[in-house]
């Protein structure tokens, strides 16, 4: 019953398009969701997130979840992951992520998720990184270790 009063009085909003989220819908309202920008990368081994870092790392496999657009949705999403402390944006799209990712071969053999770390500076302003929930979705997802302890060598 308190819960009903609190979504009465502060209703939450869609961290897409700021509309104020329905029964049964959490983070993102169903229009969002259907309006998504998917890439679809991890379908394609040759994708353009993989072209555009190849030549300057190692890779097996590379790959986007979403497009970004200036002003669209994707950055809106990303404003309230990192700026309004919405931790549960990363959290969905990691869950999102690690359904398609569970499909590409080259992920099988997978030890650990590791996330991309944050600089010091940033991570005290913020008080989080805003990428351990979405790698720790896909760790989950994935059923993967997740780590913030391992770091790049080299």
């Amino acid at each position: 019953m308190l819960k009903s009063l609190v979504d009465l009085l502060f209703p939450k909003g869609c961290c897409g398009c700021n509309e104020i989220l329905q029964e049964g819908e959490d983070v993102v309202c169903i229009a969002c969701r259907h309006d998504m920008p998917f890439t679809r990368h991890h379908l394609n081994p040759d994708n353009e997130t993989y072209r555009k870092f190849h030549a300057r790392l190692p890779l097996q496999h590379a790959s986007s979840l979403l497009y970004f657009q200036k002003e669209g949705m994707v950055q809106q999403l990303i404003h309230n992951l990192k700026y309004r402390g919405q931790k549960d944006v990363g959290q969905l799209m990691g869950e999102w992520y690690s359904f398609d990712l569970k499909t590409v071969d080259e992920l099988k053999d997978v030890d650990f998720v590791i996330p991309v770390p944050l600089h010091k500076r940033k991570l005290r302003e913020r008080g989080y990184n805003q990428v351990a929930g979405f790698g720790k979705a896909i760790a989950e997802g994935l059923g993967r270790n997740y780590s913030e302890d391992i770091k790049r060598s080299g």
